[in-house]
């Protein structure tokens, strides 16, 4: 009986320690995403007014919306590159200081970029290319003569590569330099002086050795990094808030929930139907060779 008592009670406690990330969980994600699906089934003008009930109707408006479509043409877009940026470089610049005697400051270094937060980094990118003659930018080249009028950086023609440009502010530094370089220093010696026995060059220890040991480091990354893409937001809207070149579907939705003409329920589609397209391609990525962390 005493043995089951202790048992109940070990029982008892993990279900306790559990409780308050279960609560946080349940408050903050899982309630708000039944609800914006239960939303999504109604037009709704306004919060406190009258719901009418369209079933599927908002789900069919977003599929045959042509700047929904465009708004997830920019999100991949922007996503694709921004992961492509920020994988290759931090990977290559983990490899190059993971074992340096400085490693620690140089995370540092890389790091620093990522402590300041994307809206104000985004805002004040915004002041560096504002389109007029006081823009930082805009001084810079038209007192070196290299242009005679204001650039726009921020005209629709200009700001889809501005944003490609920006990519590079940072890349490859903060986390994925921490994540990499932990993962990198993590294997054990032994494996890389087998492969120098076996007369394998540097780079084919790195590419042989090193980073199928560190595979379930690079699916993590790179999950979490399309996850991040399709919730792209702040950077984005603090660059530009009135431009339609930087309305991926985070911004596109959060401009519908500015404009309450669309409906609330308009919105809450757009944000299932985001999260749907994740769900099908992370199942889609997982199932291809390669793509799970085991």
């Amino acid at each position: 009986m005493s043995k089951m008592t202790l048992e109940k009670k070990e029982s008892l406690h993990s279900y306790l320690y559990l409780l308050p990330g279960t609560l946080v969980m349940l408050a903050f994600v899982l309630i708000p995403m039944f609800m914006s699906v239960y939303m999504s089934a109604f037009n709704i003008t306004s919060l406190y007014g009258t719901w009418t009930f369209t079933g599927f109707g908002n789900y069919l408006s977003v599929l045959g919306d042509s700047r929904f479509w465009a708004s997830l043409g920019r999100t991949v877009l922007f996503g694709a590159w921004g992961l492509l940026i920020g994988f290759s470089f931090g990977l290559l610049w983990s490899f190059m200081v993971a074992r340096h005697r400085f490693l620690n400051l140089y995370r540092y270094i890389f790091y620093i970029p990522s402590v300041v937060s994307s809206i104000t980094m985004a805002r004040l990118w915004n002041y560096v290319f504002v389109p007029t003659d006081y823009g930082f930018a805009n001084s810079i080249l038209m007192g070196l003569g290299l242009v005679q009028t204001p650039v726009n950086w921020l005209g629709e023609d200009m700001i889809t590569w501005l944003v490609l440009l920006l990519a590079f502010y940072g890349a490859g530094g903060g986390m994925t330099l921490v994540l990499f370089t932990t993962a990198i220093n993590n294997i054990e010696e032994s494996m890389r002086e087998v492969a120098k026995i076996e007369g394998a060059s540097t780079l084919q220890t790195v590419f042989m050795v090193e980073l199928p040991l560190i595979k379930p480091v690079i699916v993590s990354y790179l999950i979490l990094s399309i996850i991040g893409s399709f919730k792209a937001f702040e950077n984005l809207y603090g660059l530009a808030p009135n431009s339609v070149g930087v309305e991926t579907i985070a911004v596109y939705l959060y401009r519908n929930v500015q404009n309450s003409s669309m409906g609330y329920g308009y919105a809450s589609a757009i944000g299932v139907v985001n999260t749907l397209i994740v769900m099908i391609i992370m199942e889609i990525y997982t199932r291809l060779p390669g793509g799970k962390t085991e």
